[in-house]
């Protein structure tokens, strides 16, 4: 079950920013911006996202990443620390970055 969500800046690679909803947690993990505009993020626009592999699980979660200049994206850092939701309470857990998904346009 994932955490409270929030509003976030996401920066396109067309040079629009768009708000999105993002988990707080996830959000902060990958240094998203508190959205301040009111343009939402066209619905057949799929964001930038990373894979992270929890270290014993080896279970997969998809994160967005909001912002191309972070180093989680940029490739100069493979691990980010993300709450485990599988246990109760959440606790924070170091996963590894297994791959980088570019951002789409559909249609």
């Amino acid at each position: 079950m994932a955490g409270a969500m929030g509003t976030y800046t996401y920066n396109s690679d067309n040079g629009n920013a768009y708000r999105i909803r993002m988990d707080v947690t996830n959000a902060t993990a990958v240094g998203a911006a508190t959205a301040t505009g009111p343009t939402n993020k066209p619905g057949r626009m799929k964001p930038r996202y990373i894979l992270a592999k929890h270290p014993t699980s080896g279970r997969e979660r998809k994160i967005i990443c909001p912002d191309a200049t972070q180093p989680i994206w940029m490739g100069t850092s493979d691990a980010i620390t993300l709450d485990d939701f599988s246990v109760r309470p959440s606790a924070p857990v170091l996963y590894t970055a297994l791959g980088r998904i570019g951002e789409r346009r559909l249609g």
